[in-house]
């Protein structure tokens, strides 16, 4: 089981594909008690369970490590804001008023904001392979946010929620381009700096929202859900997401990314009761066809730090 466990670690591509699979349940749960959460103080609740977890987990390392989270505040603070409490407060404030469909086509293009931020960034090109591998990912999320009928695609409606939706895309895109400043450091350790003070900055926020509307309810139900969410979509999902990024670069493995509303359909499926269409195949085959285009050296050798 060990020798398992060491396995998926050096993976990058399977660590990004764990990191998307609890990133679509996370969508799937949102969307099902959007009506009983307060976004702000619901990403709170995530962010500072989630910091306790890792605080429990890894106690030990994370003071052995703490000159070096000392060292590096305002990255932390950075990464904190864009990757963890910012990006998600997004997406579930865009969810209030925008539909699933909206929501999923525009986390779609987050391998395309990597892209774009590390050519601003770091002034990297992106390769000829890697743009036409997201084109050809791009039209199979397309496939199935749309059903398979191309004049869904062009009749969206633009609201609110989306615009807020790709502030949060954009934020993703360089919370990934900018792991690469990280100081050496246990993941553990990013992990806990991250989350608290992703925790820190969201907590003014909640409390505005508390006095603006009241209290969010306490329910079995949200509290579950807080439950979860912090354990499977922030504390494993981010810990794949960010050994995966170490391991593959932040252009080819923000990819996998795609993989994310596939999953968020697949399991609308499984657990709402959705149907499952020739469309739903055809996306993920074009969705599959685009991750081996970007990643053929991934597959003929073991990855290298990107």
């Amino acid at each position: 089981m060990r020798g398992l466990g060491r396995a998926i670690w050096q993976s990058g591509p399977l660590l990004m594909v764990l990191a998307c699979l609890t990133w679509g349940t996370n969508s799937v749960l949102v969307r099902g008690i959007s009506d009983q959460i307060h976004p702000i103080v619901f990403v709170f609740g995530r962010m500072l369970v989630a910091t306790l977890i890792v605080w429990l987990c890894c106690a030990r390392q994370i003071r052995a490590d703490w000159p070096a989270l000392k060292s590096c505040p305002w990255l932390l603070l950075i990464l904190g804001i864009t990757g963890n409490g910012g990006f998600n407060l997004l997406i579930y404030v865009g969810l209030q008023t925008t539909t699933a469909l909206n929501s999923l086509l525009m986390q779609s293009v987050i391998p395309v904001f990597i892209l774009l931020c590390a050519l601003v960034l770091f002034r990297e090109r992106p390769a000829l392979r890697q743009v036409a591998a997201i084109l050809v990912s791009l039209v199979g999320v397309a496939v199935i946010v749309a059903r398979g009928d191309p004049g869904t695609l062009l009749h969206l409606r633009i609201v609110s929620g989306d615009a807020w939706i790709m502030l949060a895309m954009v934020l993703y895109g360089f919370y990934s381009v900018l792991l690469r400043r990280l100081p050496r450091m246990h993941p553990m350790s990013f992990l806990f700096g991250s989350f608290a003070m992703a925790a820190a900055a969201t907590l003014p926020a909640a409390i505005w929202e508390t006095v603006q509307i009241g209290w969010m309810p306490v329910t079995p139900v949200v509290g579950v859900a807080v439950l979860y969410v912090a354990i499977f979509p922030a504390f494993l999902g981010y810990l794949c997401y960010n050994r995966g990024i170490e391991l593959m670069g932040s252009a080819r493995g923000g990819h996998f990314l795609h993989l994310s509303p596939v999953f968020g359909s697949l399991l609308a499926v499984l657990v709402l009761g959705e149907s499952f269409h020739l469309y739903h195949v055809v996306g993920v085959m074009l969705i599959a066809a685009g991750l081996l285009l970007a990643n053929r050296r991934i597959v003929r050798r073991p990855a290298t730090a990107g």
